[in-house]
Parts: C-alpha cells; structure tokens; sequence
C-alpha cells in the first residue's frame, strides 16, 4: 500500500492506452511519454505495457506503507526519498516508513513512478489508464488526491531485488527498447547506504592506483604517445 502525502499538481494512473474503442467514443488516454513508462517498467521487473504513475510538473510525496522496488523516468522532477537525493533511470528499494518526493520540474513536464507488481486497480476495457474526461480507469476515473491511499498489485518484492542487483538492468531496458540515448544506470542500494558504497568504491580506485605495475603502464603509455607526435611532426 502507498499513501500519497501531497497528491502533485496532476497525478493518474496510465498505461500505454485503451485501443479498439474509439469507433464508440472512448478515447486511447495513456502515457504522454509512453518511452518514459516502458523503461521504468523494465527497470522493475513489470511487463512494459504495466500501470504506472504519471505525474505533470510539480510531482506527488508518497508514502510506502510495504517494502517495494520503483524506478523514476521521464522527467527530473528533483526528486529525493526520506529527503535525500536520488536519481531518474535506476531501480530504488523502498522500507515501509520511506518516503518519495518528487517536488517540482527541473526539466520535462512529466515523470513516471514504475512499481514493482504494478498497480491494484481495475482494468477498463483492457487498460487501467485514467481517462479524465468519461471518468474512467485508473484510481476511480479521477486524479489522485492528498490523503489517497493505492494497492500494489505485486506485494512484497524485494525478494526479486536480490536477483536484479546482478544486472545492469538499464543496460537491459535499453536493449529491450533499442534506443541509445539514455543515461546508464542500475540497481542502487537504500540511500542510507549510499555513502559506505561510495566509500568502497573510493578505496577500490586507490588500490588499483597503488597495484604495482600501474605506473610503469601509464609511463609506457605517456612514451608511445610521445613517439606518435614525433612521427606526426615529421609528416
């Protein structure tokens, strides 16, 4: 379950669209970016036609009332979980009692919060997306609102966490997708733990730098650069 603390200035359940009826009247609704939704679909685990949420420039503050995996895409609406800073096109694992902000647009007018197992809401003629007009789909055929609370269809996920934390699973998406233009990403651990990370990672770079052999590398390196100039000049 998730609990939207601040309900955004325009937050609805979509899909990719509500195709074949249209002869009757029922328009497709849908993602505006559907490239965004997919991706962050993939990101966690979900066929990429699933549910997610879209938010429109200023973005919802959700609480997670269950362990649950999500990804951000499209937009960068500056967003942070229990107030600190994390990043579109990764896969983050949420504790119950976490919360996930996305305050305002810093670039795109719309952003796309994937979850894993998707949404539990109704299916309408085959989608869950909102169609605001005829009042139809997503969380009862209107906009989120503060104080909505919404069920996740896939419960405790973080069980497949463990399995994902091997992949580069953006790298994945974008084979999936075909498309090059992306930031690379991954799987990130809880932010608590962020900073130990970034301190291995630290460490590690030292020791490569300390490997014996390393400078005697660079110099042979520095060498043959220096040869090639020399060539070139001559020409």
């Amino acid at each position: 379950m998730i609990v939207f603390q601040k309900k955004g200035l325009l937050t609805t359940v979509q899909d990719l669209g509500r195709f074949g009826y249209q002869r009757y009247g029922m328009p497709v609704c849908g993602a505006m970016d559907p490239y965004a939704l997919e991706l962050g679909n993939i990101l966690v685990g979900n066929p990429r036609e699933e549910a997610s949420l879209e938010a429109t420039v200023m973005g919802p503050t959700v609480l997670f009332e269950e362990p649950e995996v999500f990804a951000l895409t499209g937009g960068d609406f500056a967003p942070t979980l229990n107030g600190a800073p994390i990043e579109n096109n990764r896969a983050y694992a949420a504790r119950p009692g976490d919360v996930l902000s996305l305050p305002l647009s810093k670039s795109g007018a719309r952003a796309y919060i994937a979850l894993a197992g998707g949404l539990a809401v109704e299916e309408v003629m085959g989608s869950r997306s909102t169609c605001l007009k005829a009042a139809v789909g997503g969380f009862q055929g209107r906009a989120i609102q503060t104080g909505d609370r919404l069920g996740l269809r896939g419960g405790h996920f973080l069980g497949g966490l463990e399995q994902l934390r091997h992949l580069d699973v953006l790298d994945l998406a974008l084979e999936k997708l075909a498309h090059s233009g992306a930031a690379r990403g991954g799987i990130l651990p809880h932010p608590a733990k962020a900073p130990a990370q970034r301190e291995n990672q630290a460490e590690q770079k030292e020791r490569e730098e300390q490997r014996p052999g390393a400078e005697g590398a660079q110099s042979e390196g520095e060498a043959d650069g220096e040869q090639a100039a020399q060539r070139a000049a001559g020409a």
